[in-house]
């Protein structure tokens, strides 16, 4: 085959498919953002609250739980900005079922101890589907984001302006 026709078919396959197979642009190894719900052009999002916060607040503004209902080893944000770009960073630091995993794209439910909205996102930086929690308030994330939940930030203009998104 000859060198127009060779680049011709890779021109074809390039505008076609998007691109070559070299992986996502600026993607880590092993930190690549899984395909899901978020990907198609309806995106999600729901409040989730449906009890009064528990576990979370003595020392925590906003806590994540490995299992549903506020149980299993849990993860607290202790600032009120509540502004974490890649939950991949952090670990479930107490006893219990998934005590010591990561706990991006391993919680199950929620609890916002704060004054604040706070979102729960698909995927890093605060794109994609997302869930929710009221002020003092905890939750089962819905099942597109439970094990698939990558960042959280305070978003709320009226209670909180300054803070996170707010």
């Amino acid at each position: 085959m000859n060198r127009r026709k060779s680049l011709a078919i890779v021109t074809a396959a390039v505008a076609l498919g998007g691109g070559l197979a070299f992986g996502a642009p600026g993607a880590q190894a092993g930190q690549q953002d899984t395909p899901g719900p978020s990907d198609v052009s309806i995106r999600q999002s729901a409040d989730i609250g449906s009890w009064r916060y528990q576990r979370c607040g003595d020392e925590n503004w906003f806590c994540l739980y490995y299992s549903p209902n506020a149980n299993g080893a849990g993860w607290g944000y202790t600032h009120a900005d509540a502004n974490v770009h890649d939950l991949l960073n952090y670990r479930f630091n107490n006893s219990g079922a998934g005590a010591g995993q990561v706990v991006g794209n391993n919680a199950a439910s929620a609890e916002n101890a704060s004054w604040c909205n706070v979102g729960i996102w698909y995927h890093a930086n605060f794109t994609g589907d997302s869930n929710w929690l009221a002020p003092y308030q905890g939750g089962n994330l819905t099942s597109w984001m439970r094990n698939n939940e990558r960042s959280i930030r305070v978003k709320d203009d009226t209670r909180c302006p300054g803070k996170g998104d707010g």
